[in-house]
């Protein structure tokens, strides 16, 4: 692990930025539609066709992506936690009015951890997990202060790896679907420590009063 470090940091050198405000959260996935068709076996047509508009929440948007759905900071998500009960009531509502199975993690409450800097434009996102669990492993590992890899995964075109150097928290996310090289950004990491330290009692928060509102319904893995 310590050659691969040693590797990636002499590959990315020149496009790794040294930031000051790289910062911690989760982001959650809000979708401003809802799908009531068939599960499988559909055309793009029938997809399309197939949507009623979801009740729109009032919570600050942290980007629009092209897919029909809202990036929502958790951060912002506990400070109005009502309006995000309101969004979960409504997708609840829409299944039972549709007749539509609830499937074991449904897409409308994705969320994952997210690192972001504004001043650098930069982000690192972990597009393939979706999850309270995943997130708290995550941030876990991210926690571990311990010299050399905190967190390496490879998924499907997608690499995110993060490290301790010293006194330094180096991270990389690589797209190779998107043609290389997503993000490369170091800092200090004893402020990425309080940093992912909040961001675990934050998901255990949001996680617990979901559970508490809708049962078991975000306790899958």
């Amino acid at each position: 692990m310590q050659n691969q470090l040693n590797e990636l940091i002499d590959k990315y050198k020149t496009e790794t930025i040294s930031v000051d405000d790289l910062e911690s959260d989760l982001v959650f996935l809000i979708n401003t539609k809802f799908y009531y068709g068939p599960d499988n076996g559909f055309s793009i047509e029938e997809y399309n066709e197939k949507q009623t508009q979801l009740k729109k929440i009032n919570l600050k948007v942290f980007d629009d992506e092209s897919s029909g759905r809202t990036r929502v900071l958790g951060s912002e998500v506990l400070r109005n936690f009502s309006r995000y009960e309101t969004y979960v009531a409504d997708v609840l509502a829409m299944y039972q009015k549709y007749n539509k199975q609830i499937p074991s993690y449904p897409s409308y409450f994705w969320l994952r951890p997210i690192m972001y800097s504004k001043k650098a434009n930069q982000e690192i996102t972990f597009s393939w997990h979706d999850t309270f669990d995943e997130a708290q492993r995550i941030l876990e590992s991210l926690s571990g202060n311990i010299e050399g890899t905190l967190y390496s995964d490879l998924e499907q075109g997608w690499e995110v790896y993060a490290a301790k150097k010293g006194d330094k928290f180096i991270v990389w996310e690589d797209g190779f679907d998107q043609g290389g090289l997503v993000a490369a950004m170091t800092t200090k990491y004893e402020d990425m420590l309080v940093k992912f330290n909040k961001t675990m009692e934050l998901t255990k928060q949001l996680q617990e009063k979901l559970n508490d509102r809708f049962g078991k319904l975000f306790a899958f893995k």
